[in-house]
């Protein structure tokens, strides 16, 4: 990584140290060219067991008008895997804060978004401390280090135990809830959905400590 490399995140991540809990920085954050309202801070609940950071893509278009994580359709799909894995303690964020779109249609975030946001997602792992983190679709499964597409990264996380940098936070993977919505309208639903149950029921057992 060059120096200037390495001053840009130093500047980035000394930024988010500062503001993160600001509500009136982050929407002028300087990193990208993503600002403004549009964006979204995370939706937590705190309860016992386990604390899992659930970390998706982008705010979609709900997400950045209530400025609240997974509030849209895709935080209703997410709500019913929540409540089917029985997670009682949990933080929802989004690799990148603002959303990105265009002409008002959600898209994905780009790579330069995704790494100038990441610090961000690095002083909310530092400061929450997370037992695991469950990343949703491929921009949030690549920021954590996979380079694997999401149906294949889903498997090789469940089946060999990998953790975020040198610590004991376990990282799993999963589907991007809007993914699974675009499914539903497609031949061979049905067959997709047993596959999808197993992976939910394989995590749960993971984070709950029964596996």
């Amino acid at each position: 990584m060059s120096t200037d490399v390495n001053k840009s995140l130093a500047n980035a991540i000394n930024y988010v140290n500062d503001h993160v809990n600001d509500i009136q920085k982050i929407p002028d954050c300087p990193f990208c060219s993503l600002k403004g309202d549009a964006y979204a801070f995370p939706r937590i609940v705190r309860g016992s067991g386990p604390k899992v950071m659930i970390v998706g893509e982008a705010p979609g278009r709900e997400e950045a008008k209530q400025h609240l994580s997974f509030v849209g359709r895709s935080g209703k799909e997410l709500d019913i895997w929540i409540s089917h894995m029985n997670l009682q303690n949990y933080y929802i964020t989004n690799v990148v804060k603002h959303r990105p779109s265009v002409m008002d249609r959600d898209i994905p975030p780009s790579y330069t978004q995704i790494t100038a946001c990441f610090p961000y997602l690095v002083n909310e792992i530092t400061t929450e401390k997370p037992d695991f983190i469950l990343a949703l679709g491929n921009p949030a499964s690549f920021a954590l280090g996979s380079n694997l597409p999401i149906s294949k990264a889903i498997e090789y996380y469940i089946a060999v135990p990998h953790y975020y940098r040198d610590t004991k936070i376990r990282i799993l993977v999963m589907f991007h809830p809007s993914y699974v919505l675009r499914k539903k309208n497609d031949v061979g639903y049905e067959l997709f959905n047993v596959r999808l149950q197993g992976y939910l029921d394989t995590i749960k057992s993971i984070i709950l400590g029964d596996r």
